[in-house]
């Protein structure tokens, strides 16, 4: 059987848990089975999902594994198709995405979810949700929790005076209440951290726009973006609180990983 894996999410930029999630799984798959890696040239998102839709279906054959949202909205009926939907935030709290994003997500998902052969979802909670909007799934969807890269450990290093938020800046994350929540902090030796990218996909509103120009004028209150794995580690293990306030999340893997570090959460 002929196995092909599409990574058009790892020729971003900026990697988020999709991305890492995508990668993960195929450093693992790679040394287990003969599977077939397929992306684009390119790291134009637009393009590169118009390459998912016009030119991928006539790459694969027997198994396809889309591991970020979405799938070819076309493909032969003899190519079996397995996709992972993490969450359903764009049907949840579409006033946080893109109006492009949200038609977009609204037409592909449920005719990728129709075509799949097996869906795979990253928590009980996903697959509720998931149900909830498409019930006609329920018999061949699976939950996989998401596992902690074995690099996330505790170190045996110094707790520094700050504070940690790891998130991307979609308000569904509920950074604009983890910024107005350390302002009330009276003991300014503690620093904010936010370690996030923000994306066009996004929308922002002016209350989440105006907080963010705020905190960017907070000497206390640094951003860092584009950071790699180990500074992120390096960044959990030294912080002495993790905040992950989040409105909705398919899984929440930053709370796994500050606890690998040794960090406590809240």
């Amino acid at each position: 059987m002929n196995i092909f894996f599409d990574g058009r999410v790892l020729t971003h930029k900026n990697f988020t848990g999709v991305e890492y999630y995508a990668k993960n799984i195929f450093d693992n798959l790679k040394n287990k089975c003969d599977i077939k890696f397929v992306r684009p040239s390119f790291s134009n998102r637009y393009f590169a999902h118009l390459r998912t839709h016009l030119k991928l279906p006539f790459i694969v054959k027997d198994l396809l594994f889309c591991p970020a949202n979405v799938a070819p909205i076309f493909l032969p009926k003899k190519t079996r198709l397995v996709l992972t939907l993490h969450d359903v935030s764009f049907l949840v709290e579409p006033k946080n995405f893109s109006l492009f994003f949200r038609l977009y997500y609204r037409l592909i998902v449920p005719i990728n979810i129709k075509r799949a052969d097996k869906i795979i979802t990253v928590s009980n909670f996903s697959k509720r949700e998931i149900i909830k909007f498409f019930p006609d799934v329920k018999h061949k969807i699976e939950v996989i929790y998401l596992g902690v890269d074995y690099l996330f450990r505790s170190k045996k290093t110094r707790k520094k005076n700050f504070i940690l938020y790891v998130g991307s800046f979609n308000e569904r994350k509920n950074f604009i209440n983890v910024i107005k929540a350390y302002n009330l902090l009276k003991a300014k030796e503690i620093k904010l951290i936010l370690v996030g990218n923000f994306d066009e996909n996004f929308s922002l509103s002016k209350e989440a726009k105006d907080a963010l120009l705020s905190a960017q004028k907070n000497s206390n209150i640094i951003f860092k973006q584009n950071i790699t794995q180990q500074e992120l580690i390096d960044l959990y293990s030294q912080a002495k609180l993790f905040l992950y306030p989040s409105f909705y999340e398919g899984f929440g893997l930053p709370i796994l990983e500050s606890m690998a570090c040794g960090t406590p959460v809240v």
